[in-house]
């Protein structure tokens, strides 16, 4: 029943799904191992066995082929986006970082990526958005449609 599931009887109280019941998800350590063998991802039993990856920060020509400023018609200044690949390639998979972060975020996933695509149609492009990275497009607080394409 509806009511089961409510955190409170007051007009607009915060309500919460049911619970899942027991056995009825998959846990991660489930997944095929092909299928890890063959993902970035990192099952819980392989915690203990990571590669040693130095995750500090390293120069951009360490993860991509290519940098360059990109300028966009009514906005001064440009958006840095960085590139590997053969620029001719027919498939682009764009990488976006999150908040607070640059394109550089995308380093590691990069050279990895790189490797595995070599003789690939797949071109890498990372960029910085807005406010993040190298990027100094202005101005940065017009949030209109027009400028956030």
């Amino acid at each position: 029943e509806d009511r089961a599931w409510a955190q409170g009887d007051r007009p607009g109280a915060m309500r919460r799904p049911p619970a899942l019941p027991r056995g009825s998800h998959r846990r991660v350590d489930t997944v095929p191992q092909k299928l890890m063998a063959e993902s970035l991802a990192v099952g819980p039993e392989d915690y203990h066995s990571l590669p040693d990856h130095d995750f500090a920060p390293t120069e951009w020509s360490s993860a991509f082929d290519e940098k360059t400023g990109v300028e966009v018609d009514g906005i001064a200044g440009s958006f840095r986006c960085y590139f590997s690949g053969n620029r001719d390639r027919k498939i682009a998979l764009i990488f976006l970082h999150g908040g607070g972060q640059s394109a550089l975020s995308w380093g590691i996933c990069f050279r990895q990526l790189k490797e595995q695509l070599r003789d690939s149609d797949v071109q890498l492009i990372a960029y910085d958005a807005r406010g993040h990275g190298a990027t100094t497009a202005i101005p940065e607080d017009d949030l209109s449609a027009e400028r956030m394409v």
